[in-house]
């Protein structure tokens, strides 16, 4: 039977070593009381021989001979670049992921300085390097091509990652100061968009949707008689699955859209609207109107900004009437997963914090 364990010697004073000192050595022997003891390695500390003896341990129960597997563990690596291993990664993620032009980019950004670097070698001061090395990038252009390097370490098995290292120091990102649309500006919109636009538009302000997710609503996610939208987590941002409240009246003319027996569960509500679109229709609508130009994110802002400052909810329940409401409360109703982004984000002053009334609303649907 095999056995492996450690053999402590002390080594009495000599010329090149006046104090005697301990060493911890691993013996092993990979049969029975037959076979030859050998050994696998000396060492000055305990805790290094025991990590040693987990190994030869591992190797021996396993049926492998201890000295062949630390023959291997000798041999030189190979040594990689990262410039090559960085577009063998890009490849194969563009092959499998849905491309994204920010990896592409972020490579490129990356080889300029450690291209022809091994990976298992990087340092964090490294990374700092790099981020001096741009400094014509934006802080966020910068943030995102981090992320991806780092990504790339993380899938090649780096350990520690130096890029998530405390010491890398990455530019701040000054958000910009929002101007979300007042009352009178909603009304203005609304009463310029085509009459496909409108609807889509009177629901995106009520509810602080995205536009991705009201694009992707299908009917079988429609709550008529609960007056919400069932939001899915492959349809959401963040993976992180909601219900979104409705007044009854905006369900009324959402149930006007097509009849019951027309509806397909996997047809799309609204299949006029894409990010593109409705961009486009804002921006034409705020033109006709002589009035600053908003983007569908704006609407966003507003509403969370306005369920901040007065908890008014679409259903007409005030968010500070329930139990435990708070930031926490808000970001959820939005679909953020940090409670701390929306308090950073929206915790500003509307100038004109009035909600567009459902008699106001209804004069603009008729």
């Amino acid at each position: 039977m095999s056995s492996a364990w450690i053999n402590r010697r002390t080594v009495g004073p000599s010329r090149r070593t006046p104090k005697a000192r301990t060493s911890f050595q691993v013996l092993y022997r990979r049969r029975g009381r037959d076979s030859s003891i050998r050994s696998a390695g000396s060492f000055k500390t305990e805790r290094e021989a025991k990590i040693r003896l987990a190994l030869v341990a591992g190797w021996l129960a396993g049926g492998q001979d201890p000295q062949t597997e630390l023959a291997r563990l000798a041999a030189p690596q190979a040594h990689t670049r990262l410039g090559p291993a960085l577009d063998a990664w890009l490849e194969e993620h563009e092959r499998s992921v849905k491309p994204n032009s920010n990896r592409g980019s972020a490579i490129k950004w990356a080889k300029q300085l450690l291209g022809k670097r091994d990976p298992l070698t990087l340092m964090p001061a490294d990374f700092n390097a790099l981020v001096k090395s741009n400094a014509a990038l934006s802080p966020r252009t910068v943030h995102t091509y981090h992320g991806v390097i780092c990504q790339f370490l993380d899938d090649l098995g780096v350990e520690p990652n130096p890029g998530r290292h405390r010491s890398v120091k990455l530019p701040r990102i000054v958000q910009a100061e929002k101007h979300p649309p007042a009352h009178d500006h909603v009304l203005a919109i609304a009463n310029a968009l085509s009459r496909k636009a409108l609807l889509p538009f009177v629901v995106l302000e009520l509810t602080g949707m995205r536009v991705g997710e009201l694009a992707k609503l299908q009917w079988g996610d429609v709550d008529v008689p609960g007056c919400r939208f069932r939001l899915r987590r492959e349809t959401v941002k963040t993976r992180r699955p909601r219900w979104v409240e409705l007044p009854m009246w905006v369900m009324i003319y959402i149930g006007c859209l097509l009849a019951p027996e027309d509806r397909d569960p996997l047809g799309r509500v609204f299949p006029a609207v894409s990010e593109r679109l409705m961009r486009t229709w804002i921006a034409a609508a705020c033109s006709t109107a002589e009035i600053p130009h908003f983007t569908p994110k704006d609407l966003r802002d507003r509403r969370a900004s306005l369920w901040h400052h007065h908890g008014d909810d679409p259903v007409g329940d005030p968010l500070e009437h329930r139990p435990g409401w708070e930031w926490r409360a808000v970001a959820d109703r939005l679909g953020q997963s940090k409670p701390s982004i929306t308090m950073d984000v929206y915790s500003w002053i509307l100038e004109d914090p009035r909600e567009v009334q459902a008699d106001e609303w209804a004069g603009v649907l008729a």
